[in-house]
């Protein structure tokens, strides 16, 4: 199973999958589905601050330098497949195998919106292929949504100009391509996202 290197984030994920009690593929009845928390960051750049965190103030190294000396990630648990990048296919597809196989039925994947402020492109571009590739294998997927993504100094109605860009390319790039394997609520059958926050925006 994929260990993280913040707990907080894994464990706050799977508390809330959990509590979920009656959700269900579109085709398939399930009963309390684990998901993990999926996050889209990592690249092998040399200076990702993801796979180097604030140990980068201490001793100055970045990831390669950090794995190539130490073999270590600034993590609790280094991959045994070592530094990967999110957005490579056969990293995705070996984390779903391995998911699966420990009785994991889905993703939680973080996302951030369609803006091209900071790293956001490679982001979706990550996250892209991690529901594309979920799809493919069958399991569950779902979006946490990041609202402080958003550009705070933009004007009111150009946040919600932007809020309303990311919700509608999370509709035609994902819930229409991939409906059939979309978290969806039991009862009503609608998608089931999660936010974190919110930050920008409080209704």
């Amino acid at each position: 199973m994929m260990k993280f290197s913040s707990s907080f984030t894994a464990a706050s994920a799977l508390t809330l999958a959990l509590a979920i009690t009656s959700l269900s593929m579109s085709h398939a009845q399930l009963s309390t589905p684990v998901l993990m928390h999926y996050m889209p960051w990592f690249t092998l750049e040399s200076q990702n601050t993801h796979w180097s965190m604030q140990l980068k103030e201490r001793d100055g190294l970045y990831l390669m330098e950090r794995y190539q000396q130490t073999g270590r990630v600034a993590a609790h648990y280094t991959p045994l497949i070592g530094p990967y990048s999110s957005k490579d296919e056969d990293t995705i597809d070996l984390h779903l195998e391995l998911l699966q196989q420990a009785g994991v039925k889905g993703v939680i994947i973080n996302w951030y919106g369609i803006s091209n402020r900071n790293d956001y492109p490679v982001l979706k571009e990550a996250a892209d292929t991690i529901i594309r590739l979920s799809n493919t294998a069958g399991m569950l997927w779902t979006l946490c949504y990041e609202d402080r993504t958003i550009d705070k100094n933009l004007s009111e109605e150009d946040q919600v100009a932007q809020l309303q860009a990311d919700w509608e390319y999370i509709r035609d790039a994902y819930i229409e391509q991939f409906s059939g394997t979309m978290l969806r609520d039991v009862g009503t059958e609608r998608p089931v996202f999660l936010q974190f926050g919110p930050e920008t925006f409080d209704q």
